[in-house]
This record gives structure tokens, C-alpha cells and sequence, in this order.
């Protein structure tokens, strides 16, 4: 299962102050809006995003289980990000005893998230990699 894509692009530098705080040097705000605008005109609904302390995640409306990004730069590699999806796993608990397969609409939402970084010019060196 698809889950985790490595890029690079100059496209989605650090808002001001934004990489600043406990943790420095780690931001994603701008590839996150950028990616609500490209998943909304593909046909998703966006309820949330949000900072989080590993970058920003994007939240989308699914049932019966939650549906996110998470995105941030790669603070290893020049112009390097990352976006992961979650869930991750190929089942995830509804509930306290339903189990819930998952890996259609994770690798669905992979295709389309893979068409939007290809698709771009400004961004290369595209690789899913397993975590």
C-alpha cells in the first residue's frame, strides 16, 4: 500500500515564522493548502487542517473512519517534502469490534495525490517509499 511520497519543490517554502518553536525547522502549511485546492477540484471534501508538531495534516470527510494527510518538509534534503496517508493500514478498528479494510480508498486517494505531484511541473524527484 501506497502510503508515503518523498518530492522536491521550491514551491512550498516555510510561512513567515512558521518553522520557528519547539519544532524548528519543520513546517508544511503551504502544501497543505495547496493540496485542499487540488483534492477539492478532484471531487474531496476538506473539514479540517490543522498544525501539528511533525508539519500540518489535512482532513477529509469519510465514513466510518478518519481520512488524513499529513505533510511537511524534509528538513534533511533542500526543497524535500513529504506526504503521508493515514490510515496506513490495511484494516483499521470501527468501534470496539468492527474492522474496517481500507486499503481501496487509501490507494485511491494515492492515484490522485501521485496525478497532482505529477502533473506539476515545479515538482521532481516524486518516490513512494514504505515507512
Amino acid at each position: 500500500m501506497h502510503t508515503t511520497v518523498h518530492f522536491q519543490s521550491r514551491k512550498f517554502p516555510s510561512y513567515n515564522n512558521e518553522d520557528e518553536g519547539p519544532n524548528e525547522n519543520i513546517w508544511g502549511k503551504r502544501l497543505a493548502e495547496y493540496l485542499v485546492e487540488k483534492l477539492e477540484q478532484r471531487g474531496y471534501r476538506v473539514s479540517d487542517t490543522y498544525a501539528e508538531d511533525w508539519g500540518w495534516g489535512v482532513e477529509l470527510e469519510h465514513e466510518p473512519y478518519r481520512l488524513w494527510l499529513g505533510c511537511s518538509n524534509v528538513d534533511d534534503e533542500p526543497n524535500g517534502h513529504r506526504v503521508f496517508i493515514e490510515p496506513s493500514k490495511p484494516v483499521v478498528r470501527v468501534g470496539l469490534f468492527k474492522k474496517v479494510e481500507t486499503t481501496a480508498t487509501t490507494e485511491k486517494l494515492a492515484t490522485e495525490l501521485e496525478s497532482i505531484l505529477r502533473t506539476d511541473p515545479e515538482i521532481t524527484n516524486i518516490g513512494w517509499v514504505e515507512l
